[in-house]
């Protein structure tokens, strides 16, 4: 097959053949022409008339690890593959360990665009209104990464303002990118054998369509306002304040945040801020943005976070972010639970129930494997327990036995082992188990909580009684139309007498079902809404309500048994 027979795939624009080329090139100068070969399609004299100036290189990378090359291709390669590399860093479910541990080296921070290209975009944003708005930039970046960089500014009102520019073109080149990861993707799929078990293309997808919110700076503005609404009332958190009018799709202006990094605090030793408070109340806010909110920052390491001089907490970057529905979080919850109560098989049962498990999967084998874990922190009191270990060897345990969960929960273990370490610097002796137990047992009470249940289900509710109300007027309708002979039905007699019985004794019981649903939701409306006569802070109507709702019930189980 000809290189032009393999690429008959893809968009045949010179851009993209310059690509291929440019990828082909890295790829075997960072020691992967043996893959490159492997493939059959992609022939190395592609490169015939490329003058390598790495010689050196290519010779040094033939002694590391594969993983080590892949890594370092990645950083030649620009900022999508980065990104997706940083990506994959957060997925132990599908890469070994080793690989997972080169990619965490991927650099995030690269060399800044020029000023006049970020003054240019500025310009072009705000049409041609930026000396209107602003009174100076800094023309050196405070930071550059592989998506944006970010300046330094004052607004015309005197305001201090971080300025975060995307790069110029980068959305061209990562469509571009994305297209050819694609191709390479199911290309690797049908030449590799040890790739046919991981479903590259639905990775690259996926991949996709995390990159794509990232270099829409209106998702970001969306994340910032959802920390702002949801810890409006909290002293501990400071969200940085938004300047809307300014932003856009590749453009972000937000307060200038002056304040310590972890680094910066532990150096001063600032007398004013205890370091051990800073690491309690990080501790606690990332646990509410978990289990209180299912909204978190995922990527809450030391440069992303400052501490104020007043002790509260300011997050940077809300880029990349988490999102777990209340289901995932009791999950969370029952699994930590499951830990400090050293109870093995609640720990299996919820793993097995949220894993979509495959019945293949030896589920005994699963339970004395969990089981060993747990008794190996048998002895070992809690607030000595290391959780990066327990995760690192949970997620082993998923790994190794194919338990399948969202991608989230890899991100949120991720991001409570960061945790851990940011605030393990601050306090040596901090242990996130003891702050993660109270957040689990508040979440699974509520799952319970009779108050809670109703108002949850409320409208579910008040659906049920409409369609009952409704029911007897449907019914009509139909016998209706069964009457004018516009539904034909025809009945075949086989013993219907005891079918006439047997439906009789299901209509009362029918019948009893809906009056008992019908006064416990009466009932419960009625403690909801708090009426009067009380006992104990709850409506006794309500409750004698539930009452007899209980009795009907004990009555339906009983006439079933008969």
């Amino acid at each position: 097959m000809t290189l032009i027979q393999g690429f008959m795939q893809i968009p045949r624009t010179f851009r993209h053949l310059k690509r291929y080329r440019e990828i082909i090139y890295i790829l075997v100068k960072n020691g992967l022409g043996d893959l490159v070969g492997r493939t059959k399609v992609i022939s190395l004299g592609f490169l015939r008339g490329k003058k390598s100036k790495d010689k050196l290189k290519r010779v040094r990378v033939k002694q590391l690890t594969i993983f080590e090359r892949i890594r370092m291709a990645m950083e030649d390669l620009g900022p999508t593959f980065v990104k997706l590399g940083q990506i994959l860093s957060n997925r132990p479910d599908i890469l070994p360990l080793a690989f997972i541990i080169e990619l965490e080296k991927l650099q995030k921070d690269v060399a800044p665009f020029p000023f006049d290209q970020a003054n240019k975009i500025l310009e072009e944003e705000l049409k041609d209104k930026k000396n209107e708005f602003f009174l100076e930039i800094d023309p050196i970046p405070l930071a550059s990464g592989s998506i944006a960089q970010v300046h330094k500014a004052t607004l015309r009102t005197g305001e201090k303002v971080v300025v975060k520019i995307q790069r110029p073109g980068i959305s061209k080149i990562i469509e571009t990118d994305i297209e050819i990861m694609q191709f390479l993707a199911k290309l690797a799929q049908r030449k590799f054998p040890e790739f046919k078990t991981i479903d590259l293309l639905s990775i690259i997808n996926e991949f996709k369509n995390t990159i794509k919110k990232e270099i829409d700076f209106n998702f970001e503005v969306s994340h910032i306002e959802r920390f702002q609404n949801n810890f409006y009332n909290d002293s501990d958190i400071y969200v940085p304040k938004l300047y809307k009018n300014l932003c856009s799709k590749t453009l972000m202006v937000m307060e200038y945040i002056d304040g310590y990094t972890i680094n910066e605090l532990l150096a001063e030793k600032n007398h004013k801020i205890n370091p051990i408070t800073i690491a309690k109340k990080g501790a606690n806010l990332i646990l509410k943005q978990v289990f209180t909110f299912g909204f978190f920052h995922a990527d809450p390491h030391p440069g992303n976070i400052l501490i104020l001089t007043d002790s509260r907490i300011c997050f940077l970057d809300y880029g990349m972010t988490g999102s777990l529905p209340v289901k995932h979080r009791e999950f969370l919850a029952d699994i930590i639970l499951g830990f400090v109560s050293r109870d093995s098989a609640r720990i299996v049962r919820t793993l097995k129930k949220f894993s979509q498990a495959d019945e293949t999967i030896d589920m005994n084998n699963l339970e004395l494997q969990v089981s060993e874990l747990v008794d190996e922190f048998t002895f070992i009191p809690l607030n000595r327990i290391d959780s990066t270990q327990v995760l690192n060897k949970i997620i082993s345990l998923l790994v190794e036995f194919k338990l399948n969960l969202p991608p989230a929960v890899f991100l949120l273990a991720k991001s409570l082992i960061i945790i851990e370490g940011v605030a393990r610097k601050l306090d040596p002796e901090f242990n996130i188990s003891e702050y993660v137990q109270p957040f689990a047992k508040d979440l699974l009470n509520e799952k319970i909580d009779p108050i809670k249940l109703i108002k949850k289900n409320y409208p579910k509710a008040i659906d049920l009684i409409h369609n009952l109300v409704e029911f007897p007027g449907i019914a009509f309708e139909i016998s209706e139309l069964i009457r004018d002979g516009k539904i034909k039905i025809g009945i075949e007699h086989k013993g219907l007498s005891p079918m006439i019985e047997n439906n009789r004794k299901n209509s009362n019981t029918i019948a009893l079902a809906i009056i008992s649903a019908s006064i416990f939701l009466t009932s419960g409306i009625i403690i909801a809404a708090k009426i009067p006569p009380f006992w104990n802070n709850l409506s006794i109507a309500g409750l004698a309500g539930f009452s007899l709702s209980g009795l009907i019930s004990l009555i339906i189980i009983y006439k079933g048994r008969k």
